[in-house]
C-alpha cells in the first residue's frame, strides 16, 4: 500500500469544470463563452483561472469536444 501513498488519484477535470460552471450564477454566459471556437482554449483557461477554477487549455479543449459532440 505504500506505493499507493506516493500517488493521487486521477481527477476528470472535465467534469470538475462542468460542475464548477453550473454552480456559477453566470453558468450560461461561461458555456457560450467556452463554445464559441474564436477564443482559444488558452484563453478560455486563463479567464477560468482568473476567475477560480485553475486548469490548462487542454481541459477547455476536452471539455469542448465532449459537450458539442452531444
Amino acid at each position: 500500500m505504500g506505493l499507493r501513498d506516493e500517488i493521487q488519484p486521477k481527477l476528470n477535470r472535465v467534469a470538475d469544470l462542468a460542475k464548477w460552471l453550473d454552480d456559477q450564477p453566470n453558468g450560461e454566459e461561461w458555456y457560450e463563452l467556452i463554445y464559441d471556437q474564436q477564443y482559444s482554449s488558452q484563453a478560455i483557461a486563463s479567464l477560468l483561472a482568473k476567475h477560480g477554477f485553475k486548469c490548462d487549455f487542454n481541459v477547455v479543449h476536452r471539455f469542448r469536444a465532449k459537450h458539442v459532440a452531444k
